[in-house]
Parts: structure tokens; sequence; C-alpha cells
């Protein structure tokens, strides 16, 4: 059975405009860590608790009607919930994700997070999607594989209560177009139909992110360049994916992407290959525009001459 959902009358313990203000200071905190992404620190996964204590906050700042830049947290009187929260948004593991896996060769469908968000099989063909939702449930689930839940998923993706009936719909147009992109294929084997809260998710759907993780665990320059040649844009571009800015998985996918650019250009330039060092910055910059070491060994490698 599953365990049941946290409550949390977060209306009780924070103002809208506090919310907003909340909010704010998770996105700061996340473009910092950011800014220090070469120190190997990943943003430490929010459990399912903080996770909720999180959804509300987003609900309540929903209701802040005002034009005001909000409240000065460092003297607001915050709940224990609330502190506790951007506590353990400022933490940090050595790992990206315990959700990471190393996919092996034998995955049917990948889907692609570091650009727009897509559904592609081994062919390169794309899903084709009835729903705009359907391709950001997808997305959610394949980074909380341990933890897919139908109550989870709903909490995370809307920031009202829907109907039980819309979120159904949802899930059979996502299993739908899995099903398409893959005829020869059973629909259940992507997205299992259960009889409890649980919404899995096939290991032959693997994600992008994974695929460059298991690159930069072989340790060879080719898998490597392979790997991030899947990177196309900044990770999710072109949506507004609010809970992966706030939970950190886009900071995650980022730091994942950028670690193996710069293992690929030390590769690189340990065998004298400055070309594809200089595409494995080329490819950072895609992650992570503006990025001041990158630059500056753009320029550097840009300027010497050709080994």
């Amino acid at each position: 059975m599953p365990s049941p959902a946290v409550t949390v009358p977060v209306s009780d313990l924070v103002a809208p405009a506090v919310a907003v203000s909340v909010l704010r200071r998770i996105l700061e905190v996340r473009r910092e860590q950011l800014r220090h992404s070469r120190e190997g620190s990943f943003p430490r996964r929010l459990d399912e608790f903080e996770l909720q204590v999180l959804t509300e906050v987003i609900r309540q700042s929903v209701l802040h009607t005002t034009d005001s830049d909000g409240v000065d947290l460092e003297s607001a009187d915050l709940s224990p919930r609330i502190s506790g929260l951007l506590d353990s948004i400022g933490q940090v593991d050595s790992d990206a994700s315990t959700e990471l896996r190393v996919p092996s060769g034998d995955w049917s469908l990948m889907v692609r997070l570091v650009g727009e968000p897509v559904l592609e099989n081994q062919r390169g063909e794309r899903a084709m999607f009835g729903k705009k939702k359907s391709m950001e449930l997808l997305s959610w689930m394949a980074l909380n594989r341990n933890r897919s839940t139908r109550s989870a998923a709903r909490t995370a993706l809307w920031d009202v209560d829907i109907a039980g009936s819309t979120f159904s719909t949802i899930v059979s147009d996502m299993r739908r177009a899995m099903r398409n992109l893959s005829p020869d294929s059973i629909e259940d084997e992507w997205s299992p139909v259960t009889h409890t809260d649980l919404l899995p998710l096939s290991q032959r759907v693997v994600t992008d992110v994974e695929v460059i993780e298991g690159s930069l665990m072989s340790g060879s320059l080719t898998e490597l360049m392979n790997g991030l040649r899947l990177v196309r844009d900044m990770p999710f571009a072109g949506t507004s994916y609010l809970w992966a800015d706030l939970d950190g998985s886009t900071t995650r996918i980022v730091m994942v992407v950028l670690k193996a650019v710069w293992v690929a250009i030390e590769l690189a330039l340990q065998s004298g290959d400055s070309t594809t060092a200089l595409d494995a910055i080329s490819t950072g910059l895609r992650v992570m525009p503006g990025d001041v070491d990158l630059l500056a060994r753009q320029q550097v490698l840009a300027a010497a001459p050709r080994i």
C-alpha cells in the first residue's frame, strides 16, 4: 500500500508574500550552486516531506497579487518547516543523484532533457504527444524513478489540485505516445498499469543525462564525446518546469554535463587534440553560457597553434 500523503498546512505557516520570497531565495541558491559547479558538489535531492513543503509554498505564492519585492527573509519569522526547507536547499552531495543509473545498450526509448524535452527511439524519431503535460510528466518520472507515484507527480507538476480523471488522461496520452514510437512493444512495458499509487517507468527508457553519466564512468574520450553530442541546449529549454528549477533537477543536470565536459577537455589535451577540447568547451557553453572558466580555456586554446 502506498504511504499516506504528507499534509502540510503551509497557509498557516507562511503568507503569500513570504512564499514568493522563499521561492526567490531557493532560485538564488540554485544559481550559486551552479557557479561552484567545478567543486563537484551537487544539490542534495529533497526528500518526500521537503518536496511537499516546497509544493505548498509554490501554491501559496500563487495567491500573492502585488508587485512588491517581497519580504526580507533574514528578519521574517519563519516556521521551522520553512526554515528546514531552506536549509535543505543549500545542502550538497558528492554525486549528482542516486537516481542516475548507467544504461546498458539494451534501451529502446530516450527521454532527452538537455535541451527541449523530447522522447526519441533509437532511430531518432520523436514521439508526438496529444497533451503538452504528457512530456513534462514523463520527464519528471524519468528523474524520479525510485519514488515515482501518482500523488507525487500531481503534487510536483500542478500548483492546484486536479481531478483524477484529468491526470489519468495525461498518463494515457503518455503511454499512447510511447507505444506509437515503438509499435513492436506492448504499451504496458513502458509504464505498467498498477492498482496502487505507483507510477513505474520501464528500465528500457533512459535519459540523455544517464547516458552522459555512463560516458563519464567509462573514462574514454570517445565515449565522452559521444555522450556530449546529446547536448542540444540548456536543460528543459523552451519550457517552464518550475519544479525542475526548484528541486535542483536543472542544476544537477548542468553539473553532470559540465563534469563530463571538463574530463573530456583534459583527456583531449593529454593526447594533444585541441580540436576535440574546443568541441567539448562549445558543448559546455550550451548548458552554461558565459561560464568564465570555459571561456578562458576557449580563448587560450583558440589562440594557441594547433598541434
